[in-house]
């Protein structure tokens, strides 16, 4: 029989196959599949009824989404056998009968045994209550049904009010667990905020409300609008039908819909690219704005109806006054008189201004009516009242980033904006980003916002520089703004901020100042991971761009604040150091004047106290090390390199510390310098499991090599037996008993394949550059990230008789941009057209072979 099972449950997943792919409503197909089920289902239970002795007053009931006829391919059968009181050994006997060939046939299943009066009693998490609601009979004895939909609507009527307050508290248990779907590269869809079980459980709450049972009923007697119920749907319809996708692509019970299965599934639903956006991006894109548009919804629904029972029940006035044609009911802010958005948008961005000042999101009622009156409104121009209270949106911290994500949802930001519209909800799929880029916008201004009160030297510093914040502000509302099209971003960013600036009316300097910065915006991060900043040069050229000090100090608050917004591999604490370097160094250009907190004195006085001895001593210490080192590197790590180099380093000796930090371990090696080195250590730690994420080398003038790694052990934290291990391996391999390629190849050959995303880099790319460096050639690759993939790299230069005087490693997801400071191995840029050609070839032909391997893994 379990093979005969086996079988149906096949034709029954074929059948929603071919119900998907005509496009049915995603409710019919669910309906459709419920009923294929039930009849699997029903035959088995009538089947056990046949063949045991079945004693009477046994019901089969269907809980949870198989109850509501909601059941997905890869979804459990929530079963729960009722009885009227029968022995546990008989009731038993026939649940193994009804539940065992179910079980068999590979269907995921959830079964209880309970009496009516049992399942209720025993009812301790708020989901077992949710399920019963749900709950619907399928075959046996229908009175014992009745009892239990008696004994759960009484259950009801006694808790209500605390059945609401156990949604809520279950909801936001759940929302933290599982992020926004809103914006998440991963979201679930189910359960995320914004997700499936959202827009149920504000259906669950309808229940227990008078006249207003499910979606439908609540915009019926005004607990939702018509446009929010509309908008409920309409996500639902969409959610419903990824779901049913995902469950057919997977074939299993899997509600996260990651990277590596989006493109699949927005292929399989029919999306299409259209210019630089993938259909995987359009998928994503349209996700997003549903999961969000249920959240807001969701959340208004449940603080209008928790605030309303408690105003009955304390007896409070309904509205309380606040100004701006405003009043806090029930927690929200609604408005009561505003000025047309068509006449005038100051009314309106006065009252979300007025949301950060009372601490108080505005109301839905509000939120339509904006909708409706953008409408019929779609030209808005701006005012200078306007314009002075979005500035102070703008300049509002964490406060003011919740105002703005309430202005996008009501549709006010593209009002406003025209190129905005671009970038709504617009997914970074990639492993570097947290955010869609309007809500890496938003964190980013909210950033900005928050370093005003900022204690670091180098942004109180910045700040005391600028004489006007809203350019600044504007420009880092705007620096992606240029996402997503055919040209470089920044400098399509660039031209929309100077057009927006100018609808708005600002100031021709503003103006400038905007533009430049969003055209600039990378300049600071890029040049600080990728170029040497103990080279002149390389400071001449980015004082140059910026021109003076008060543009420089503005484009490093905007870095920060970008960094920071993105994720914590884009400001840990060394990308951190090196930018705070780089704008010390460019500063002291522009100025003539270094920082206090940068000048040499000041960093070895830290170094010799981080040591435990006199300046003098640490000077000695420090001495053969080149003046990059002293002023780049966070004072206690060179304090724990110097404590390596007291005892003099004999020829073979290699030295390593490993110390772990909340983003990333630090991880340094000191041996004699020599041909390789740089590659036999990378290699030693991608045979452990050891990815890098950022490096640096550093030679002392007396030939000694101090390596500085920033690492994240593959499989988590890192234990000391493996540092030691890597100590050994490198010892090994500098001997020539260790021949590292061949047991790179061997993991490579046995590492399963990563889940990752489809947007990362599939063509790799080396430029070999003499322009950027007067004593060194630069060469920079950027590649998509593997195994052994710094190793590869490095040999390749070495074996083309490079001689590597710096390394910047730089991690971005799955991608990685690693830039490497050579010369020939007489100490001289390599300047031979043919050496530079075939360095070129080689490297192409080993990260392209790289490149093309991660794509087949």
């Amino acid at each position: 029989m379990t093979q005969e099972i086996r079988a149906a449950f096949e034709r029954a997943r074929q059948h929603v196959a071919d119900l998907q792919r005509s496009r049915l409503d995603p409710d019919e197909i669910l309906h459709t599949h419920t009923a294929d089920v039930d009849d699997i289902v029903i035959a088995t239970y009538d089947h056990a009824v046949t063949q045991t002795a079945a004693p009477a007053g046994i019901a089969l009931v269907a809980l949870g989404g198989y109850g509501r006829r909601e059941l997905s391919t890869g979804s459990d059968l929530d079963l729960v056998l009722l009885h009227g009181g029968w022995k546990p050994d008989t009731i038993k006997n026939f649940n193994r009968a009804v539940m065992y060939p179910l079980w068999d046939s590979g269907r995921d299943l959830g079964d209880r045994i309970r009496t009516p009066r049992d399942v209720v009693r025993n009812i301790d998490r708020v989901d077992e209550l949710c399920a019963l609601l749900d709950a619907r009979f399928l075959a046996g004895d229908r009175a014992l049904f009745t009892d239990l939909e008696d004994q759960v609507r009484r259950h009801l009527e006694r808790s209500r009010h605390a059945f609401f307050k156990d949604l809520v508290s279950a909801t936001e248990e759940r929302h933290h667990r599982f992020g926004h779907a809103g914006d998440l590269l991963e979201p679930n869809i189910r359960d995320s905020a914004g997700g499936l079980r959202d827009i149920q459980t504000v259906a669950w709450a309808s229940r227990c409300l008078p006249g207003a049972d499910g979606t439908s009923g609540l915009v019926e007697s005004g607990f939702l609008s018509e446009r929010d119920g509309a908008s409920i749907a309409s996500a639902r319809t969409f959610l419903l039908r990824v779901r049913i996708e995902l469950h057919l692509l997977t074939s299993r019970h899997q509600d996260q819909l990651y990277l590596s299965e989006q493109d699949d599934i927005a292929h399989a639903l029919g999306y299409t690219p259209e210019a630089r956006r993938p259909s995987a991006d359009r998928l994503m894109q349209q996700l997003y704005e549903h999961a969000r548009n249920v959240d807001a919804i969701a959340s208004s629904f449940w603080g209008q109806l928790l605030h309303t029972a408690k105003r009955r029940r304390l007896r409070r006035a309904s509205s309380e006054s606040v100004g701006d044609g405003c009043v806090l009911q029930d927690g929200r802010l609604e408005v009561v008189a505003v000025t047309p958005v068509g006449e005038d948008p100051a009314g309106w961005l006065r009252v979300f201004r007025r949301s950060i000042r009372a601490n108080a999101p505005v109301g839905r009622a509000s939120i339509n009516r904006l909708h409706d009156e953008l409408e019929a409104s779609p030209v808005i121009r701006w005012t200078p009242d306007a314009r002075e209270a979005f500035f102070d949106i703008l300049e509002s911290g964490s406060d003011g980033r919740r105002a703005l994500e309430a202005m996008d949802l009501a549709g006010f930001l593209p009002a406003l904006f025209d190129d905005w519209l671009s970038i709504r909800a617009y997914p970074q799929r990639d492993l570097y980003h947290r955010f869609t880029v309007d809500r890496h916008l938003f964190e980013a201004v909210a950033e900005l916002g928050a370093s005003r009160s900022s204690e670091e030297t180098y942004v109180r510093d910045a700040w005391s520089r600028v004489d006007d914040p809203d350019p600044l502000f504007l420009a880092t509302l705007f620096h992606d703004i240029g996402k997503g099209r055919d040209a470089d971003h920044a400098e399509v960013g660039a031209e929309i901020v100077a057009k927006t600036a100018l609808e708005m009316n600002v100031r021709d300097d503003q103006v400038q100042d905007a533009t430049f910065l969003v055209e600039h915006h990378l300049l600071l991060a890029t040049v600080a991971t990728r170029r040497d900043l103990g080279d002149p040069k390389t400071i001449d050229e980015v004082a140059a761009s910026v021109a003076d000090a008060r543009r420089l100090a503005m484009l490093y608050l905007l870095t920060r604040a970008d960094s920071l917004a993105t994720g914590a591999e884009a400001w840990s604490s060394f990308r951190a150091s090196l930018v705070r370097e780089l704008y010390s160094k460019a500063l002291e250009h522009l100025e003539g004047v270094a920082l206090a907190a940068d000048a040499a004195s000041t960093r070895l006085d830290e170094i010799a106290g981080a040591l435990g001895v006199d300046v003098s001593t640490a000077l000695a210490l420090a001495g053969p090390m080149p003046d990059s080192w002293i002023r780049g590197v966070d004072p206690a790590s060179a304090a724990r390199q110097l404590t390596l180099l007291r005892e003099a380093l004999e020829a073979g000796d290699v030295r390593t510390y490993a110390v772990a930090a909340d983003d990333a371990d630090e991880f340094v090696l000191i041996a004699h310098d020599r041909p390789g080195l740089f590659s036999i250590v990378t290699g030693s730690l991608a045979l452990r499991g050891i990815d890098v994420h950022d490096a640096e080398i550093y030679t002392r003038s007396d030939g000694i090599a101090v390596e500085i790694f920033r690492v994240i052990g593959a499989h988590g934290a890192i234990p000391d037996e493996r540092w030691a291990r890597v100590r050994a391996d490198v010892t090994a391999a500098l001997a020539g008993s260790l021949d590292l390629d061949i047991e790179l190849a061997r993991k490579t050959a046995q590492t399963r394949r990563r889940r990752t995303a489809a947007a990362g880099r599939n063509v790799a790319e080396v430029v070999v550059d003499n322009e950027a460096s007067d004593s060194y050639t630069v060469i920079e690759i950027h590649t998509r990230d593997r195994v052994g993939l710094l190793r590869v790299i490095t040999k390749v230069l070495a074996d083309a008789g490079c001689d590597l005087s710096l390394a910047k490693v730089a991690t971005y997801g799955v991608d990685v941009v690693d830039v490497f400071y050579v010369r020939d191995l007489s100490g001289h840029k390599i300047t031979d057209e043919a050496h530079l050609a075939d360095i070129e070839a080689q490297l192409h032909g080993a990260v392209g072979d790289a490149a093309a391997e991660t794509q087949s893994r």
